[in-house]
């Protein structure tokens, strides 16, 4: 065959996409914009869990595993299948045949797969007990089929790991076949929780080495089924991705997330995806290599996907059709007129919101690619932001300068860890000198934290909790006067033994002496302090009236209140929700009668109080799969996992979705690579000034290919490049509405070969 097909999953309610790239051409790789499979997008609530996809080359079909559950699909409408309904941790397929690993204990379930439909016709040997208990869970589960002795390998990841081996190849197992289990001593005191397999059966396993914030990604290996291992620190800073590939070259490369190896995992040749010059940043993430294409890797990025033609050295994007963009926060300014969004590819800055002129852009600070969970914006002055992930940076000029302010590892000996993030970030309404920021830690036994500055983020003050810990998910101010201000800390329910976090704090704050004062206990009616909640967002309207959403420890979604004259806190009703579910976002807002109700995001369901506070009704139900993260009122915006939305308000209720354009938009060139010719296509929101120029990888322009007016609309351009060498080329377009406004400025990269 002369062409592959990519399969990609990802975390929305459109779940699973693919891509072709056909190799015929003397012009190079073409490629197909990503497309749903019509049974994976958003009207099938599939959701966005799917993990371990695993294509079978015969048939057309993908396998994949979701909410433990096995199914198989193609790229036609109706071609959906359950394999198996639940208890499935791990898939290989492989050759015309599927292997699946299952409970009890962990059993191996096989067969073959029809070349036509697809089906999965189970051996009568099938399943095969490989062991009967299996310590920690099914979790983290990699089958492998070794090239070179035609074996099956499963291995699960821990500390030690467990690798088993079958006695018989894998088109011959049958009711006598058994499984031994690897020596795993040479691999030292490491947790691995990756693995891989070189086209030599040469088996990898992956995982860390050191101590924050000096960890590296940390490699093990062995030729002889465990009889002897070795082992690399490849020196790449960053976590431990779930997954090992290899290319299929004799001398193959080896790919651990942002780290590859040129030959073979070997010390000393590891270098980091895209080292090279490159616009897009890799993530810890999957990679795969084109079967038949030397050099070929796809791989998740910080926009996406993206794909490489000389096995990682240099990067380019490739994720045209993919709509995910992950909403974490949202800030507006007091006029409503900008916006700042933090989205897990980027930080989004909206000029003229809701106007002929509304200008959308898209900045990584300091050229930081690591997902932004939050943002602020000084509601008087909006070209004052704050954009936070690990770090957190700033900006006074609107996004053009960016410094950073805030780092998680400065803390790493008092605390926090790398799992740190900063989850939430706020500027005082009324004087911006004073920004609060939110720490959460993922991993059990690190707490997290509250930190504050009165000089705009020059320096910071850490709150004082004393035994307590603060895992933010959100932070809301009220102001008392002039000197005196509330923080109220919204808080994720933790209890892991170590420590412990929930409910909602309060942090009082005074500018004459800088004094913070922190109170942990929530008081509910009763009298006692409400510890069974885990508080997801916090928010308070202009009457000084406080309410909270989150759940509690047995997964029912609640939501408390405080009225501005009281000290106790009060449990709404919970009729209308769902027994189970995440009340991940509220907010207030009005009705279509203009009273002040609050809304909340129950799952992929938005509700809101009715009048009588006594019944939350449904206003609109998202796909599967959406995650909620945000909501602000303004009528009201709904941030979710594929992006920003406005709803609009009728006297029967919600209604009329409609996601909020980034109306400029400059798309991905196609084909991309391309020879000679690309297209090259951008969006106007309105009539605008365009100047569309192509660089080389040293900054010089090549050729401007438009100048001057355009219209509204979207717009298609040839560009050739016959007379150019093959490479790295960027074509930036700059817009200015005709009537005034900001411009949008965007860069993108393309790939000529020849």
């Amino acid at each position: 065959s002369t062409s592959i097909r990519i399969f990609t999953a990802t975390e929305s309610a459109n779940s699973l996409f693919y891509s072709d790239v056909d190799f015929a051409s003397p012009d190079g790789p073409e490629g197909t914009p990503f497309t749903v499979l019509p049974d994976a997008g958003q009207d099938d609530n599939m959701g966005g869990n799917i993990r371990d996809l695993s294509a079978d080359w015969h048939s057309g079909y993908l396998f994949f595993i979701n909410n433990s559950g096995l199914y198989s699909i193609n790229i036609d409408e109706g071609s959906l299948s359950e394999v198996a309904p639940n208890g499935v941790s791990g898939l290989k397929a492989h050759d015309g045949w599927l292997f699946y690993v299952a409970g009890p204990g962990l059993s191996l379930y096989f067969g073959t797969i029809d070349s036509v439909s697809g089906a999965f016709n189970e051996s009568a040997d099938s399943p095969l007990e490989v062991v009967s208990e299996m310590s920690g869970g099914p979790n983290g589960i990699r089958l492998f089929v070794n090239p070179a002795n035609k074996h099956i390998y499963i291995a699960k990841e821990g500390h030690p790991v467990e690798i088993y081996k079958s006695s018989a190849v894998y088109d011959s197992l049958d009711s006598a076949t058994t499984f031994s289990a690897l020596l795993t001593d040479g691999m030292g005191d490491h947790s691995y929780r990756a693995f891989g397999m070189g086209p030599d059966g040469r088996l990898f396993a992956g995982g860390t080495t050191g101590k924050e914030p000096n960890i590296s990604k940390f490699i093990a290996w062995t030729d002889d089924d465990g009889a002897t291992w070795d082992t690399v620190n490849t020196e790449i800073p960053g976590i431990a991705p779930g997954s090992i590939t290899c290319s299929y070259d004799s001398a193959y490369a080896v790919y651990f997330g942002t780290s590859y190896s040129k030959d073979m995992g070997k010390a000393g040749s590891w270098s980091t995806i895209g080292w090279q010059e490159f616009e897009t940043h890799p993530n810890d993430g999957a990679v795969a290599v084109a079967p038949f294409q030397p050099g070929m890797v796809t791989m998740t990025t910080d926009m996406g996907i993206g794909a490489s033609m000389d096995y990682g050295a240099s990067i380019f994007e490739i994720g045209d059709g993919l709509e995910a963009v992950q909403i974490n926060d949202f800030d507006m300014n007091a006029a409503k007129t900008d916006a700042w969004v933090a989205s897990k590819s980027g930080v989004r800055r909206v000029s003229g919101y809701a106007t002929d002129y509304e200008d959308w852009q898209i900045f990584f600070p300091n050229g930081d690619g690591s997902p932004y969970y939050s943002v602020a914006v000084d509601k008087q002055r909006p070209d004052t932001a704050y954009a936070g992930n690990v770090r957190l940076y700033r900006t006074f000029d609107g996004g053009v300068n960016w410094n950073q302010v805030f780092r998680t590892e400065d803390y790493s000996g008092d605390g926090l860890d790398f799992s740190s993030t900063v989850k939430d970030v706020a500027v005082h309404p009324d004087s911006s000198r004073f920004v609060v920021l939110g720490i959460n830690s993922r991993n059990e036994g690190v707490r997290g934290a509250v930190f504050y500055s009165f000089d705009f983020g020059q320096s910071w003050s850490r709150v004082e909790t004393d035994v307590y810990n603060t895992e933010v998910n959100r932070l809301a101010f009220h102001v008392v006067d002039e000197d005196s201000f509330t923080v109220y800390v919204a808080c994720e329910y933790v209890s892991d033994g170590t420590t412990s976090s929930y409910g909602v704090k309060k942090i009082g704050f005074r500018f004459s002496d800088e004094s913070a004062h922190f109170e942990n206990d929530m008081i509910g009616e009763s009298g006692g302090v409400i510890t069974n909640f885990g508080a997801n967002d916090v928010d308070i309207n202009e009457f000084g009236d406080v309410i909270a959403a989150g759940t509690n420890s047995a997964g029912e979604p609640r939501v408390y209140g405080l009225q501005a004259d009281s000290l106790k806190w009060m449990s709404f009703s919970t009729a209308g929700f769902p027994d189970q579910g995440q009340a991940t976002a509220l907010s207030w807002g009005f009705d279509a009668y203009s009273n002040n109700v609050p809304y909340v995001a129950v799952n992929n369901t938005l509700l809101a109080l009715d009048t009588t506070f006594s019944n939350w009704e449904p206003m609109y139900n998202y796909p599967v799969g959406s995650n909620i993260n945000v909501l602000y009122w303004d009528d009201l915006l709904v941030g979710t996992g594929t992006g920003l939305y406005a709803q609009y308000l009728s006297p029967t209720g919600i209604k009329d979705l409609e996601k909020a354009p980034g109306s400029f938009e400059l798309s991905a060139n196609y084909p991309n690579p391309f020879n000679p010719e690309t297209i090259l296509q951008f969006r106007l929101g309105v009539n605008s000034i365009v100047t569309l120029s192509v660089y080389d990888v040293a900054g010089r322009k090549i050729a401007d290919v438009v100048q001057g007016v355009r219209s509204a609309g979207t717009h298609k351009v040839t560009f050739n490049a016959s007379r150019l060498a093959s490479g790295v080329y960027f074509y930036r377009m700059k817009a200015r509405p005709v009537n005034g406004g900001r411009a949008f400025v965007q860069t993108r990269r393309m790939l000529l070969l020849k």
